[in-house]
């Protein structure tokens, strides 16, 4: 059976917070060549993500993107919340070594 190396792919997948598009394209070529584009959200998935692919694929030029969407109700940025009095002690250490250097701006 012969297998080619040029192709592309497309999935979606919803959840209640987002909807995930993964779309992947490749082209025959003798080594592995791989362009990998993800949210930085993800980013630390990047090495495994590649692997993964890297395996399953073995040689070719591969574009691989990954993005999202926020839906309804869900956060943005990673998704979580400010602890406020943290926020609060890190202003008031900030304005204090504002006016121990003599910063008047």
């Amino acid at each position: 059976m012969v297998k080619s190396m040029t192709g592309y792919g497309r999935a979606e997948r919803h959840t209640k917070q987002r909807k995930i598009i993964v779309e992947i394209k490749s082209l025959n070529s003798k080594q592995l060549d791989m362009s990998v584009r993800i949210p930085t959200l993800y980013r630390e998935k990047e090495y495994d993500i590649r692997n993964t692919v890297g395996k399953a694929l073995g040689r070719g030029k591969v574009d691989l993107c990954v993005s999202f969407e926020n839906l309804g109700g869900a956060k943005t940025g990673c998704g979580g919340t400010i602890n406020a009095a943290l926020f609060k002690s890190y202003y008031e250490q900030l304005v204090r070594l504002r006016s121990e250097v003599g910063d008047t701006n």
